[in-house]
């Protein structure tokens, strides 16, 4: 199809036009990536002592306990690794 249009057809600023549209079309700005190098992801420094540092996470919502809760809070020492689970009827700083 692309062959035939180029046979059949001349646009002579057919690169500059897309060009243009792109940069007016807004989802083409949203998602654009002129291959902009990303930074490389670094090491947190590891923890001197166990629970110095901790990791937070809230998963959900699952199935409705017979609580009511919904949400589950995991957290992780960045040392030891040691995790631990806690029900949460929902995900409110408060709670």
């Amino acid at each position: 199809m692309a062959n035939v249009m180029k046979e059949t057809m001349i646009w002579s600023n057919l690169e500059q036009d897309v060009r243009d549209v792109i940069k007016k079309c807004s989802t083409c700005q949203d998602f654009k990536n002129y291959g902009l190098k990303k930074k490389p992801i670094k090491a947190l420094p590891v923890p001197k002592r166990c629970f110095d540092e901790i990791s937070l996470d809230v998963v959900g919502p699952v199935p409705t306990s017979s609580k009511g809760n919904n949400y589950i809070l995991v957290m992780q020492d960045r040392l030891s690794r040691w995790i631990q689970f806690s029900p949460m009827s929902n995900t409110s700083a408060m709670t």
